[in-house]
């Protein structure tokens, strides 16, 4: 089976994390990348390197 990888950018990451969405073709088809609107059931139990911070209620986000 094929693989297609999909290379965002810092500023691709950003819009992510900032609620917008952004698009790629692949193969002649549009793609939408964005954040899911649920909330993961369970923690991560992972300690990550880097973390993003919500920097309007002073918490991390995984």
């Amino acid at each position: 089976m094929p693989k297609h990888h999909i290379i965002l950018s810092e500023k691709d990451i950003a819009r992510i994390i900032n609620g917008e969405e952004v698009s790629v073709e692949v193969k002649g088809e549009v793609v939408i990348i964005r954040q899911s609107y649920l909330k993961d059931i369970a923690a991560d139990m992972l300690i990550r390197t880097n973390r993003v911070m919500n920097t309007a209620s002073n918490t991390f986000e995984y």
